[in-house]
């Protein structure tokens, strides 16, 4: 079991300087809290990821971001899979630490990760589960920044790389709007 906590945390946050936006004040006294204040903030109901969720469009992947972001998924996987794919899921799983410990004990282990985009998290288990016909065909540039960190953070590459140059890069290559200026698309 891989527990993933704060989920959809920001991503390649740019350094650059964005456009000023400016907003004028509000004078409705009945706007945000009643007191000509802020809007108030309420707080989002329990989000369940969906599988099918995957094939929206995306602006509804956006939204879905916003909803899960901070929130903590519990996702069953193998670790047969997990040790064959990844050097650090192996030596996590295998070697003298606490999950190992566990393993060996109970036959199951939770492992605890943080930050990562969870459908980029889920899209990376399905590659190391052997699942393709499950991944998406063409990946946001985003999105395909948020796929490719994870192999490198996590040791599995290989099994990532076929995949990335065979169907998303190459779709992305494809496209006639590929930055010519310093943005922080470029820096995907």
């Amino acid at each position: 079991m891989i527990v993933l906590r704060n989920a959809n945390a920001p991503f390649a946050v740019s350094e650059l300087p964005s456009p000023a936006i400016t907003e004028e004040p509000t004078t409705d006294p009945f706007a945000g809290d009643g007191h000509g204040g802020a809007p108030e903030k309420k707080p989002i109901e329990e989000f369940s990821y969906d599988q099918n969720r995957a094939n929206h469009n995306d602006h509804q992947k956006d939204n879905i971001d916003d909803e899960s972001r901070g929130k903590t998924f519990r996702i069953q996987v193998s670790a047969k899979h997990l040790m064959h794919a990844s050097r650090v899921f192996k030596v996590s799983l295998t070697g003298g630490g606490k999950e190992n410990i566990t393993f060996c004990q109970q036959g199951s282990v939770e492992m605890t990760t943080e930050g990562w985009n969870l459908e980029a998290f889920l899209i990376l288990l399905k590659i190391i589960h052997g699942q393709a016909h499950d991944l998406p065909q063409k990946l946001s540039l985003e999105m395909l920044g948020k796929v490719t960190v994870l192999p490198d953070f996590y040791g599995c590459q290989r099994p990532v790389r076929v995949l990335a140059d065979m169907m998303w890069i190459r779709s992305i290559m494809d496209k006639a709007d590929i930055p010519n200026e310093y943005t922080r698309d470029i820096k995907l």
